[in-house]
């Protein structure tokens, strides 16, 4: 995954992440932000990995959809 300026962050996602406790929300959210702006995968062994795991799906295919339509198809 290329470098992006944005990605979609679903209400789903920050209900999942705002039921941690504080110092994990953090974790979490470069988690998903590194992954979401950067394609970095988060290490394995925190709270951010776990939600990672289950967010990844939908940000990549999110990309997927997103550089489909810059070369003017679905």
């Amino acid at each position: 995954m290329e470098r992006r300026e944005s990605f979609v962050f679903y209400e789903s996602f920050y209900d999942a992440i705002d039921s941690l406790p504080e110092e994990q929300q953090a974790v979490a959210y470069k988690a998903i932000i590194e992954y979401g702006l950067h394609g970095k995968e988060p290490e394995p062994g925190n709270m951010g990995y776990t939600l990672w795991l289950a967010f990844r799906k939908q940000i990549d295919k999110n990309q997927k959809r997103y550089e489909n339509s810059l070369k003017g198809g679905r």
